[in-house]
């Protein structure tokens, strides 16, 4: 069963958020993960916010969702009964995010080293899914940036 984020999304107005035709909202989405390549060690991060405020996070350790706002515990509730679901994410950003991550990362090794100046490296990974929450890597982009 797939979720549907947007529908869920929608939903905050029957407990409690309001929404108005005359504002903008903001609907915010971010996920993505890191690699240690000195320890291996691999991380992730996946939350929803709203209006700038967090609204929903995902525990990688746990491997549950928690809500960060009194209005999302419904939809914390039944995202976290979906054990499919849960188990994607859990195979999501312990495997396939840090395996594409690596794979741009030695793709871009030799213009990344020919510098021989010492440099901070900021890797934003982003996989867009438009909103389905599908785990398929319809559109990948990797974009790097030195800061001297």
């Amino acid at each position: 069963m797939m979720i549907n984020t947007f529908d869920n999304f929608s939903s905050l107005a029957s407990v409690g958020f309001s929404f108005s035709l005359i504002r903008v909202h903001v609907y915010q989405r971010m996920y993505g993960c890191e690699w240690n390549n000195e320890t291996g060690e691999v991380s992730g991060y996946h939350q929803y916010g709203y209006d700038g405020e967090d609204w929903i996070i995902f525990d990688m350790k746990e491997n549950r969702w928690i809500a960060a706002k009194q209005q999302a515990v419904i939809t914390t509730n039944r995202w976290n009964n979906n054990r499919g679901y849960l188990e994607k994410y859990k195979n999501y950003f312990n495997q396939i995010c840090p395996a594409w991550l690596k794979k741009y990362v030695d793709y871009g090794r030799s213009s990344l080293m020919s510098t021989g100046i010492k440099s901070h490296i900021l890797i934003f990974f982003v996989l867009i899914d438009y909103f389905n929450l599908s785990l398929e890597l319809n559109k990948k982009i990797c974009l790097y940036l030195n800061f001297f």
